[in-house]
């Protein structure tokens, strides 16, 4: 993990306590910019010291292959982590996970939260497509329409319009939009 604080003229590694460095995915605190998560092949790792030290928080995480992370806008203790498995919940800043999987399954290659209500989150999986919860992650549901099949199918991110009302995922064939 490397980190800049001037713009990347320069960079400093802030890897102490990450046992594993093979990082997919981090999510910054939308209001302390010191405590960040990294989604790593051996769970999940928090720092609060701006990545000076990190520890691990993985109880209840049955899949260590987490690959995305996502912080709710509006409560921020409240995190979902993608794996090779399904989605992961924890609202306690990561001291306990548990799985949230009713409606989907399978690799979960990214995760949003919509911007303008967090109980909208948005799952692209490897191979399955988009799935959407409107219900902060109890259950999920099929957001396929309109989009292609095939390797299309490979959601490699999603992202979400600040009013919610666009969404945009990236795939090995580009990157689709679907209005909500």
């Amino acid at each position: 993990m490397w980190r800049t604080t001037d713009g990347g003229s320069h960079w400093k590694e802030r890897s102490d306590g990450l046992t594993n460095t093979s990082v997919s995915d981090i999510a910054v605190h939308p209001q302390n910019e010191d405590v960040a998560y990294a989604a790593t092949r051996g769970g999940v790792f928090r720092t609060s010291d701006g990545g000076g030290s990190w520890s691990p928080k993985k109880s209840g995480l049955t899949d260590l292959n987490v690959f995305t992370i996502a912080i709710d806008p509006d409560h921020p203790k409240h995190l979902l982590a993608g794996t090779l498995t399904g989605v992961f919940e924890t609202a306690d800043s990561g001291s306990s996970w548990a799985p949230k999987n009713t409606g989907i399954a399978g690799s979960v290659q990214a995760l949003a939260f919509d911007p303008s209500d967090s109980d909208v989150v948005y799952a692209g999986l490897d191979g399955g497509g988009v799935f959407v919860s409107t219900n902060g992650s109890d259950s999920w549901a099929d957001f396929n329409t309109g989009l292609p099949t095939g390797v299309v199918r490979v959601i490699q991110d999603v992202a979400v319009s600040s009013d919610g009302s666009r969404v945009y995922v990236g795939t090995p064939g580009g990157v689709y939009r679907r209005d909500t």
